[in-house]
């Protein structure tokens, strides 16, 4: 918390600038998918919104942390890597990850497909019902089983990614080598009740801003959803609202405020948590503060 403080100005300008610059490489793609009018348009965008991740959104990720791992270090020298470090570091980092992303991916964009584009009778039929005969069931257990497995392939994404946090805090004006990821994996394995303390507490300083965002959600598109008749009726009615109302500017209104104003300057805190304590793991420090 102190680190966090005392530099408070910069981590919170930093984090803001990184925010600001995710929103728009994903905003056009997204934007295009809730509106119904996902095909070419949304393809060229998304294709666009990638190559702008990677050559603007990661370097500029992988800076803020460079910064944090400085302010850990106290030591203004230990934040300095060129652009192409930081590009490498992070298309490394990316790749090691996005293969656990791929489920969910595929399963996110299946559920979109099928509850938004595709007509639901034919998606029922042709895909939940099916799904549901597996575990012996029908659609409403072919429902079920569907959004499990998006949750299920969600949570192993996130783990994979959260194992590998400690090359966001490295040195990256250093080449990774082999031998140095094994020795990051050793500090992970040896350390590891740390870091699950510290992901619990982190867990919580999301929360806010998910509770937020979930009932604006609610208040948009579920409240008048008729739950009692059934999973498949609430489905269907939930496609319908969607299809007829799209995404109003007054929802993505309210999601963007709690997006600047409490998830922002959280995830700021939480970073600089992370920095700190993979920082005193990488650097052999016996810390017992995250």
């Amino acid at each position: 918390m102190k680190t966090f403080l005392d530099n408070l100005g910069e981590i919170l300008l930093t984090a803001l600038a990184v925010t600001v610059l995710r929103v728009a490489a994903l905003y056009p793609a997204l934007a295009a998918m809730l509106s119904g009018r996902a095909g070419l348009t949304g393809t060229v965008w998304a294709i666009a919104g990638c190559l702008f991740y990677l050559f603007a959104v990661i370097p500029a990720r992988n800076f803020g942390y460079m910064r944090l791992r400085a302010f850990s270090l106290a030591s203004p020298s230990a934040g300095k890597a060129g652009y192409g470090r930081l590009l490498a570091s992070g298309a490394a980092r990316l790749g090691r990850g996005l293969p656990w992303c791929v489920p969910v991916i595929f399963l996110m964009g299946l559920w979109y497909y099928g509850f938004y584009v595709m007509d639901f009778k034919n998606w029922y039929d042709g895909v939940l019902k099916p799904l549901g005969a597996i575990f012996g069931g029908s659609g409403v257990e072919g429902t079920a089983v569907l959004l499990l497995l998006i949750l299920l392939s969600a949570a192993a994404a996130a783990a994979a990614w959260w194992l590998d946090m400690e090359s966001d805090f490295r040195d990256m004006s250093l080449t990774d080598t082999r031998k140095e990821r094994e020795s990051r994996r050793v500090a992970r394995n040896r350390f590891f009740s740390r870091r699950l303390k510290s992901a619990g507490i982190n867990i919580l300083l999301t929360l806010p801003s998910l509770v937020l965002w979930a009932l604006i959600l609610w208040q948009a598109y579920l409240k008048d959803i008729h739950f009692q008749f059934g999973m498949m009726n609430a489905a269907t009615e939930l496609a319908r609202v969607l299809r007829n109302k799209g995404t109003p500017g007054t929802v993505l209104l309210r999601m963007g405020l709690v997006l600047f104003v409490v998830h922002v300057p959280l995830a700021a805190l939480r970073k600089t948590r992370n920095a700190e304590l993979i920082t005193g793991i990488l650097e052999g420090e016996d810390r017992t503060e995250a």
